[in-house]
């Protein structure tokens, strides 16, 4: 027996998860980081951490079912804390953002690409359109992004000269 849990996730999240895994339904196991950080996150209704601070969880507007064992169900529970449902959602854009600049790194690095086009090209990819995310969104972190790198360069070559 499995039971359904519906977790609340932004949109672009869920279709970055979608491109990666099967999400109709999700099925939570060890055998990828996101299923660890819920399944470790269950917790009973009577468990839940007393919250004194309201999370605003307006902005999180699109469900993502997932799916645990009666085993899972019986031992951990099935309830996320606010909390971890703001935790998860901050995960998963960390890890789209990363792949996000690796993937513009290698491609207008090495492939010579222009950046705009890489960024539509990434989007495709991850089964986005500019509806959810603009263009011009994705490039200007991408620009804040090459800042800081620089930076952090800049600041490894002063040190090893100094």
């Amino acid at each position: 027996m499995v039971v359904d849990i519906p977790i609340l996730v932004t949109e672009v999240n869920k279709l970055y998860l979608s491109s990666k895994f099967d999400t109709d339904p999700f099925i939570l196991s060890k055998k990828n980081i996101f299923g660890i950080f819920l399944l470790n996150s269950l917790c009973k209704k009577k468990n839940l951490p007393i919250n004194n601070n309201r999370i605003d969880l307006s902005k999180y507007d699109q469900e993502l079912t997932v799916q645990i064992t009666e085993r899972a169900f019986k031992n951990s529970g099935y309830c996320v804390p606010s909390k971890t449902l703001v935790d998860f959602n901050n995960m998963v854009r960390f890890m789209f953002l990363d792949e996000f600049h690796s993937y513009m790194d290698f491609h207008v690095t090495y492939n010579r690409s222009q950046i705009r086009q890489c960024i539509i090209d990434f989007m495709k990819k991850c089964n986005l359109h500019e509806d959810i995310i603009g263009i011009r969104t994705l490039e200007k972190d991408y620009e804040r992004y090459r800042d800081r790198q620089n930076e952090i360069l800049g600041q490894l070559f002063k040190k090893s000269i100094a």
